[in-house]
């Protein structure tokens, strides 16, 4: 990313400041993230916000992208999506990066 650091907006610079997104970019086994859901450019035109996944020191990483001007209310998507299979009995937690909140997904198995 490139930006003029003279001119630069508060949010801007502290996404390029987050650590975890940083430790994230750097993890030299991660791989390209690829787009799981709200792919085409019609589901991007019309659906919910694009989701881009890959995989960080044995971690699903997911980035929801909202390519709209208003802001979702709803960024659900499925474990599925990710590549997740839980077994009975099996949780996922999920850390918003952002705000730092964990908060465990309402469907914990798949059915």
């Amino acid at each position: 990313m490139g930006a003029d650091l003279t001119t630069i907006s508060k949010e801007s610079l502290a996404i390029l400041k987050n650590k975890d997104l940083i430790d994230i970019n750097q993890d030299p086994e991660s791989k390209q993230a690829i787009c799981v859901h709200g792919c085409s450019w019609w589901e991007t035109l019309t659906s919910d916000p694009t989701i881009y996944a890959t995989k960080s020191k044995g971690d699903i990483i997911a980035l929801v992208y909202n390519w709209r001007p208003y802001t979702h209310y709803d960024n659900s998507f499925s474990l599925k999506d990710l590549g997740v299979t839980l077994k009975d009995g099996e949780k996922a937690t999920v850390i918003n990066l952002w705000d730092k909140t964990e908060s465990i997904p309402e469907v914990t198995r798949q059915t």
